[in-house]
């Protein structure tokens, strides 16, 4: 009998054990969908901007669009394309979209006062080692960029009238919207 009695006590505690005794079922978040990788990526960037903070365009993928904005404070279109780009990010900026300025081999107190005196908000990037230029074979500025979610490039233009070329209204909101949830 006291075999009997042991076996029971063996086998309630190797149940109890193999159940987890006191402990609630542990509940798991479902997998993650994967973000497809795109199939002609955008060239990435690293590069940090005016508070030190640093951005690998990379990393936006799946995440965010990024319109891209090479410029120079020399660059009288450049200068006036400005307060569209703040337009958009304050406009966008909720929805997904990331605006980066990417000011191309000047000084950057020079850039810092000339952001400062147009209270500019959205990130503005600098690239003392020019990879910029031969990232995205930059001939010319202002240059716009714009990849979206699937970390593709969407949208390229330089030139004189490159900001005014794109009804931006129009093409944000569609990428927008492809943004996973």
């Amino acid at each position: 009998m006291s075999r009997i009695r042991l076996a029971m006590i063996i086998t309630t505690c190797l149940l109890l054990a193999a159940c987890g005794g006191d402990e609630a079922p542990k509940v798991t978040d479902p997998p993650a969908i994967p973000c497809p990788e795109p199939a002609a990526p955008a060239p990435n960037l690293v590069l940090t901007d005016l508070t030190g903070a640093t951005h690998d365009i990379s990393a936006y993928r799946c995440e965010q669009v990024v319109l891209l904005d090479f410029w120079a404070s020399w660059c009288g279109p450049c200068r006036d394309g400005m307060p569209l780009l703040q337009e958009l990010q304050d406009t966008y900026a909720d929805a997904g979209l990331l605006v980066l300025a990417v000011n191309l081999a000047e000084n950057e107190q020079a850039v810092r006062d000339f952001v400062t005196a147009g209270g500019y908000t959205f990130a503005v990037l600098l690239d003392p080692g020019q990879t910029a230029p031969t990232e995205y074979e930059i001939t010319g500025i202002p240059r716009q960029v714009i990849i979206d979610a699937a970390g593709e490039v969407r949208f390229d233009r330089t030139g004189l009238n490159s900001i005014a070329h794109i009804d931006h209204h129009a093409v944000l909101p569609g990428l927008l919207a492809e943004l996973p949830e």
